[in-house]
């Protein structure tokens, strides 16, 4: 199973460049909200509909996820390979070193 996606961790994340400039950048981002009673390694869990901040200075939610009858606050939670979209597209590389 990939590793749950933490709040808080930076993504590394780059599946394209961002459009929505003149000219479209390349990007990464971090997890912005989270659980905030639910942690792991001291992070909220990443659930379907969190925001990422992307550095092009753009946001996302978490827009899909494998886990969905892996719960958090009774929303499914998000790994690597989960999707963030709006005006970037992206997907999550990075989570937890200790939880799948």
């Amino acid at each position: 199973m990939p590793a749950v996606a933490l709040m808080g961790i930076s993504l590394g994340a780059m599946i394209s460049e961002c459009p929505c400039h003149p000219k479209p950048v390349p990007f990464t981002g971090i997890i912005i909200t989270g659980s905030s009673d639910h942690t792991i390694e001291s992070s909220g869990v990443a659930r379907l509909g969190d925001i990422v901040l992307c550095s092009c200075g753009h946001s996302a939610p978490l827009i899909s996820t494998t886990k969905i009858d892996n719960t958090t606050n009774g929303i499914p939670k998000c790994e690597i390979g989960s999707i963030f979209s709006s005006c970037p597209l992206g997907i999550i590389i990075t989570g937890s070193a200790t939880v799948t």
